[in-house]
């Protein structure tokens, strides 16, 4: 996968399309398809003339990893045009993530003792 992203950053877009083509056939139901086609789907973002292998790949990570995806993923990858159910599915609840947010949140409401009042 680095070597398909390296191309994407790079600009080489079909070499770095090829390449995760050649992962997804080589690695079918795998996390390495995942992210293959997650490559896929952001190739649009370099160039819109990738939009109809951005939106197969969409497709696909909504029909094969739908319940693994994280919705906020897809739709920052342009997936708008996504069936409903994949977009209204929320990312696995993860409770370090809500405390560490509920101690940022006393944190932020104690009073500063380096604050030039007084």
């Amino acid at each position: 996968m680095p070597l398909a992203n390296i191309y994407a950053s790079t600009g080489q877009l079909n070499e770095a399309q090829h390449t995760a083509d050649d992962l997804i056939k080589k690695y079918p139901g795998s996390e390495i398809e995942k992210q293959a086609l997650i490559l896929e789907a952001s190739l649009s973002g370099y160039d819109q003339k990738l939009s109809d292998i951005s939106l197969q790949a969409l497709g696909t990570l909504e029909t094969e990893f739908s319940s693994s995806i994280d919705s906020g993923l897809v739709v920052a990858l342009g997936g708008f045009n996504i069936s409903p159910g994949l977009l209204n599915k929320s990312a696995k609840h993860d409770s370090s993530a809500t405390e560490k947010n509920n101690l940022s949140f006393q944190l932020e409401n104690y009073p500063n003792p380096f604050s030039a009042k007084g």
